[in-house]
């Protein structure tokens, strides 16, 4: 067994070398003069003894007696058969979210990691869910909450009638609940539990034509709406481009194409990437007369 004195004393050589101490404790003194405290031991895994290797500290930060006090606790671990590595790179990755104990504190980091892959549409609607609907839960810690306190914050939301929010309000729950479980702050996820206790969303039923003379007699009102030109032209331009009409509202002279493509910027996506669409004869005609006109896209 190795004494504080002998440890002190122990000079480098040209290559690095072991003193042994007790139970796989050992001191590793390398040839600039370092010396790391070290526990080899041997685990079963299945039919197979497998052998590890497990880092202690750096004397004399860490003295001969506190190298022997963390080698206890490490062969603990190995009598339970417990990995005493794995368990120390989890008690890091612990520390290192340490900050990250609330509902509210993992949400933000979840919102900033995933904000800029947004629209500015959806990154607005993720904010107020978030930030607005669910700011009851922000100050509890996320592995105390439960399914009928998060339950109780989507009373409120129903109580408006806004039941496909509350669906979108869970998801993001469900999303910050598995990141806290990636971060074992938590071990359960009650938002997906939820997810089938939910008020469905009221579904909708919009009149649509369902026959040739039906569409087009749609058409036929559109050209013929007496409205304003640029009104007018937008209504001709949406079944010709099949976009979204916040999309063609933005539209802008600027992102159409010499060769006829009309190329929305991914910063106006909801996927944010561009976005590519060929213009046929007809809308080119319809862009054509707005500009002639000098008519404001």
């Amino acid at each position: 067994m190795l004494t504080a004195l002998k440890v002190k004393q122990a000079r480098p050589g040209p290559k690095r070398y072991k003193l042994w101490d007790e139970k796989g404790l050992y001191l590793e003194v390398q040839p600039n003069g370092s010396k790391y405290w070290r526990y080899k031991f041997r685990l079963t895994r299945g039919e197979n003894r497998i052998e590890k290797l497990l880092a202690l500290g750096v004397y004399p930060e860490i003295s001969l007696s506190k190298a022997r006090e963390k080698l206890h606790s490490a062969r603990q671990l190995v009598a339970i058969a417990k990995d005493p590595t794995l368990e120390k790179a989890k008690a890091k990755r612990l520390a290192a979210v340490s900050h990250l104990t609330s509902f509210g504190a993992i949400g933000k980091n979840w919102f900033k990691q995933r904000a800029n892959t947004w629209s500015k549409t959806h990154c607005d609607r993720q904010r107020r869910l978030f930030f607005v609907d669910l700011l009851p839960l922000h100050d509890t810690p996320i592995s105390e909450l439960t399914g009928p306190e998060i339950k109780a914050c989507y009373a409120k939301m129903e109580a408006r009638g806004i039941y496909e929010s509350i669906h979108r309000a869970n998801y993001i729950a469900k999303q910050i609940f598995d990141q806290a479980i990636a971060l074992d702050l938590t071990i359960s996820n009650p938002a997906e539990a939820l997810k089938k206790t939910l008020t469905p969303g009221v579904s909708r039923n919009y009149a649509a034509a369902t026959s040739v003379d039906g569409v087009k007699a749609i058409v036929q009102r559109i050209w013929d709406y007496p409205g304003s030109t640029l009104t007018r032209s937008a209504l001709r331009l949406l079944p010709m481009l099949l976009v979204r009409t916040s999309e063609l509202r933005k539209m802008e002279w600027e992102e159409i194409r010499e060769d006829g493509v009309w190329c929305i910027p991914a910063q106006k996506m909801k996927r944010n990437r561009d976005h590519l669409v060929p213009l046929p004869l007809q809308a080119k005609t319809v862009l054509e007369g707005l500009r002639d006109n000098k008519v404001r896209s």
